[in-house]
């Protein structure tokens, strides 16, 4: 909901307000925020009359008993007064109202261009995003020293982790001050660790993906994977060993036996250049019966992927599918366009910023997650019947 539909709410004219489903902000708690918002910027003056709560849920098109739970939470904080047989009224002064805050804690190395920049900023710009959706106050700061700068008393703060490595990074003593007093804290991307994380999934998504190749005729399925081994543990597996299982359950439901073959795992070739997906492709087509589709666990092995079966005179999608992981800008201008799995990287940052805002606002707040989704292109396609140099057939 933005602040022109909300002005419109307030002054009572109709007015037809779509709901965004895949929000997971409360109505009640979009009504209120909305209404703060307008408090805040003087959109609504001390003393102005409100519309009544029917009137306001007919607008938001919500039921009367989600915009009374709104109408209380900005009357028990101040915001609004309801006078007898009169009606609500936003409080004569304001200056209590309290703003909320979000102090967002992010290496410099985030912001350098890398390789992995559009990842980071597709994060950043889902928290910049949602903090304007909830009126909350972003402050970045790239030093723990800063940290003291931004501690206003009388406001609801909050400390948005953008990295798992925050110790690393020189934020333990952030994290450690926000537990310590009750500052709602959330991190948004990483793994295997106690606070509060935005769980991405990314296992889902992989299994969602060999379901699709399945579903299409696949049965040979190969997974050219990073090292799940470095880091990985029975209770904490590396990225990599988490998406593996996810290939692993797809072809479980599907009940596909795993053929050892099939699965290869090499270094990033955004570290180690191009030669450990060369010799872990050679490995792969000379499997006999050769793969008929190839999952990779980014979308820089799939490109790179593509750009080797074109120079082995083999066709995607007719001979070989192809599906990568991230869905980046590049899965479009590829020949043929890449088949990836869209890892919702800006619904990451967007739901670190709830899952914070929410608990500021003493509202229940589920552990904070998003859903992949596999976005399906030209690179993936019904496997077509192939003939060895044998002469046996195989699909």
């Amino acid at each position: 909901m933005n602040n022109a539909r909300a002005e419109t709410v307030a002054s009572g004219r109709p007015v037809k307000v779509r709901q965004e489903p895949s929000s997971r902000v409360p109505m009640h708690v979009r009504i209120h925020d909305d209404f703060v918002a307008m408090v805040r910027q003087n959109k609504l003056v001390p003393g102005g009359r409100l519309p009544t709560v029917r009137q306001v849920a007919k607008q938001y098109g919500v039921a009367v008993g989600t915009a009374a739970l709104a109408f209380e939470a900005l009357q028990s904080e101040g915001i609004i007064a309801s006078r007898s047989r009169r009606g609500s009224f936003v409080a004569p002064t304001t200056q209590h109202v309290v703003a909320t805050e979000l102090i967002l804690c992010i290496h410099p190395a985030f912001l350098h261009r890398t390789k992995a920049t559009w990842r980071h900023f597709e994060r950043l710009r889902g928290i910049m995003v949602a903090a304007q959706q909830r009126n909350a106050h972003l402050f970045p700061i790239t030093d723990a020293g800063e940290f003291e700068l931004y501690q206003h008393p009388g406001t609801r703060q909050g400390v948005i982790l953008f990295d798992q490595n925050y110790e690393a990074d020189g934020f333990a003593g952030v994290a450690r001050y926000a537990v310590e007093h009750n500052m709602p804290i959330c991190i948004v991307t990483g793994q295997g660790t106690t606070l509060p994380l935005v769980k991405d999934n990314r296992d889902a998504g992989f299994e969602q993906a060999v379901t699709h190749l399945l579903a299409l005729g696949h049965r040979n399925v190969a997974f050219l994977n990073g090292p799940s081994g470095d880091g990985a543990t029975a209770t904490t597996p590396n990225v990599f060993g988490r998406i593996r299982q996810g290939y692993l359950r797809g072809l479980k439901r599907a009940g596909v036996p795993l053929d050892p073959q099939l699965y290869v795992e090499a270094g990033p070739p955004e570290f180690q250049g191009r030669a450990p997906t060369l010799e872990a492709m050679e490995r792969l087509l000379s499997v006999d019966p050769r793969p008929t589709a190839i999952l990779c666990n980014n979308d820089a092995r799939a490109l790179l992927v593509l750009d080797i079966l074109k120079a082995h005179g083999i066709r995607v999608p007719e001979d070989i599918s192809v599906v990568g992981c991230d869905d980046t800008p590049e899965c479009v201008k590829s020949t043929p366009k890449l088949t990836s799995i869209a890892t919702q990287l800006s619904g990451q940052g967007e739901e670190a910023v709830h899952y914070v805002v929410n608990r500021l606002l003493g509202q229940n707040a589920p552990a904070p997650s998003v859903t992949p989704q596999l976005v399906i292109r030209g690179s993936s396609g019904v496997p077509k019947l192939q003939v060895l140099s044998e002469g046996r057939a195989l699909s």
